[in-house]
């Protein structure tokens, strides 16, 4: 049987080839309607314009200010297909470091503020808030303190970001209690080095972790690869009327 997370999978891949499909349809029908527009003389006014224009020196504006949009997509694509792929390493990797450290994207409020019981010394690296996009460096186990936040894989498989708040040795191996800092008790079970995936480095950009988190979803995937296919077609299709504007200016120019 199909469970609830299956079919909506399912139902946001369908959506999205759908979307793709009535956007390709209507961009083309546009296109097609327009370039036979313009063949046949309807826009010849508005073509002469903007060749005059162009001759005035406008041309060059327009240019830089078409070269100016296509960098500041071309930035916002390589951005999201960066957190992308970011998330999809990591996934593949099990979690482990990857180019020196592991971004990770922070789903919950546990590390936000110090809960009133908790204690904590002045010196220690402080928390960070829900959707903050925070950086966990690989950490030998020597290296491993009290009041270090670490995150680390539990039983059935979540990734977890708290603090270390107790070191215990049990049959010669060394455990860790965690606790997040807004939590009034710590996590349930004794967490062994083997499944910490590394020490957060105190480094952390607000907010852009929503991002990760979307895009780490099936809708933000599908979200993408459809802003990113109406960015294409959209180039193509302001080429080809580019293109039938300049051949009827060159009869109208006869």
């Amino acid at each position: 049987m199909f469970n609830g997370a299956t079919v909506l999978i399912a139902l946001t891949i369908v959506f999205g080839v759908l979307t793709l499909v009535f956007v390709t349809a209507l961009c083309r029908a546009y296109v097609s309607d327009a370039c036979v527009r313009i063949s046949r003389g309807d826009e010849d006014e508005r073509i002469s314009n903007i060749m005059a224009e162009r001759r005035a020196g406008s041309a060059r504006r327009s240019r830089v200010l078409l070269i100016l949009k296509r960098i500041a997509i071309g930035v916002v694509v390589a951005a999201a297909l960066f957190a992308a792929v970011q998330a999809v390493v990591f996934r593949m990797s099990g979690g482990r470091e990857y180019f020196g450290r592991v971004p990770l994207a922070v789903a919950s409020g546990s590390m936000s503020y110090v809960e009133q019981s908790n204690t904590l010394p002045e010196d220690v690296i402080p928390g960070f808030n829900a959707l903050d996009l925070i950086f966990i460096d690989e950490a030998e186990q020597s290296e491993l303190a009290l009041y270090d936040i670490v995150a680390y894989r539990s039983a059935g498989g979540t990734i977890i970001i708290h603090r270390i708040v107790r070191v215990t040795q049990l049959g010669g191996r060394t455990y860790y209690l965690m606790r997040g800092d807004a939590n009034p008790s710590p996590d349930g079970a004794l967490v062994s080095y083997e499944a910490i995936i590394g020490k957060y480095s105190g480094a952390k950009i607000p907010f852009v972790g929503a991002v990760v988190l979307f895009l780490q979803s099936w809708m933000g995937l599908v979200t993408l690869a459809v802003l990113i296919y109406i960015a294409c077609i959209y180039e193509n299709s302001v080429k080809r009327i580019g293109e039938a504007e300049r051949l009827r200016y060159a009869v109208i120019d006869e």
